[in-house]
């Protein structure tokens, strides 16, 4: 199956001038820095179990992801279906969209899922593969997987893991895992996230062999504002039009202190064809897994390490 999506930079929607587009775009993205540092240098080894919903505690221990991004996406979930815009998120792996009854979601946008209104809706109980994916606590009475997920900027989804048909573009997939949260903090653009790393929860790995475990995307540049087109493209005869030539296709690399991450193999930098003395090591895995050069959807600009400045 090939399925193309409309991307959408998370500022289209707002009258501003180019140099203000860039200054959000800034500040954006020396955040998301930040936190895939952080990230980086936490791995995924030291994800730990929460404990029971208690939403008041500061002491919760829950996977920190990158969190955020500058595209939203178009999906439909549920029978009938419920469109929703949702932030695409190479660096993580849940995929979560606000879910009613919405009892904390002060940034609560106009669309809200209901549960009770699809027919293919379910919640995943305890046992279930896509519940051991994930830190959890189990709901005492009805075995129903609970999930706290918090992100690098402490924004943070809750509620219950389950299961619903996604529909992208012309295309539906059944039985997809995601969380319908029902508690929301800290989101104030799209209506929920959709993770595209490695992880066992993220879309692309749901979707798996239907679309030949393949995505590509193309994003366009700040100069056009809201009349730009950036897409997103699922499935392996999937092509992206594309205005620029000599195109080069690098191997993707797997650190296993962070395998969810694409990681590149960056071996210099050129500046008006002269290659600046940068030793190729500032951008190669260290000892422990740390280093290397990741790809993100989320990140406008680049990041490099100390040495390479």
């Amino acid at each position: 199956v090939d399925v193309f999506v409309n991307l959408v930079q998370v500022d289209a929607h707002l009258n501003l001038t180019y140099h203000e587009r860039l200054h959000r775009v800034m500040n954006r993205s020396h955040q998301r820095a930040m936190n895939l540092h952080h990230r980086g240098r936490r791995g995924r080894r030291h994800r730990t179990a929460p404990r029971p919903l208690d939403h008041n505690s500061s002491s919760i221990e829950t996977p920190l992801q990158a969190g955020h991004g500058e595209f939203l996406m178009k999906l439909a979930i549920g029978n009938p279906p419920t469109s929703f815009m949702a932030i695409v998120d190479t660096a993580s792996d849940l995929i979560w969209t606000p879910c009613s009854p919405c009892t904390l979601c002060p940034d609560q946008p106009s669309t809200v899922f209901d549960p009770q209104g699809s027919a293919s809706y379910s919640k995943l109980s305890c046992s279930s593969p896509s519940c051991s994916a994930l830190p959890h606590v189990c709901d005492p009475l009805s075995n129903d997987c609970q999930y706290i997920y918090r992100y690098g900027d402490q924004s943070t989804t809750s509620g219950y893991l389950s299961s619903e048909t996604f529909t992208l573009g012309s295309a539906s997939f059944e039985n997809v895992g995601f969380g319908c949260g029902t508690m929301n903090w800290g989101f104030h653009e799209g209506a929920g996230l959709v993770g595209l790393n490695r992880g066992r929860l993220s879309l692309i790995s749901q979707l798996g062999a239907s679309v030949g475990y393949q995505f590509s995307y193309c994003l366009s540049g700040l100069e056009g504002g809201s009349s730009s087109s950036s897409r997103l493209a699922f499935g392996p005869n999937s092509s992206l039009p594309s205005s620029s030539v000599g195109a080069i296709k690098l191997p993707l690399l797997i650190n296993s202190r962070n395998p969810d991450f694409y990681f590149v193999d960056l071996e210099g930098i050129s500046v008006g064809g002269r290659r600046l003395p940068i030793e190729a090591s500032a951008f190669q895995f260290k000892q422990g897994g740390t280093g290397g050069v990741v790809v993100d959807s989320g990140s406008a600009l680049m990041y490099l390490v100390a040495e390479a400045y």
